[in-house]
């Protein structure tokens, strides 16, 4: 086990294309949800994947809501294709599955 956090990528329900990389304790499933903080608020994100770095300094996972992922491999991959048919940003697909 590494001594570093886990690095993973949350989409956030926000009208943004991309994904935002926080700090982890310990692994988290991607499909799982997690509370993190996006600018002076705390928003709930869905875990997409995960890294072993990143190039930014990172904000951490403030709580892990699901200890096995609310949504599945196939899912996560639909809203993928979602996002990128309907060119809409992958957080806002996420809460809309939700």
């Amino acid at each position: 086990m590494p001594n570093h956090p886990a690095v993973v990528q949350v989409a956030v329900p926000r009208p943004l294309r991309h994904l935002f990389d926080y700090a982890a304790d310990a692994p988290v499933h991607a499909g799982a949800r997690v509370r993190v903080p996006f600018g002076r608020a705390s928003v709930v994100g869905v875990v997409v994947g995960s890294q072993d770095a990143s190039a930014h300094r990172l904000k951490p996972v403030q709580r892990v809501l699901d200890d096995e992922p609310l949504l599945p491999a196939d899912l996560l991959a639909l809203a993928h294709w979602l996002a990128g048919y309907y060119h809409h940003p992958i957080g806002d697909v996420f809460a809309t599955m939700l």
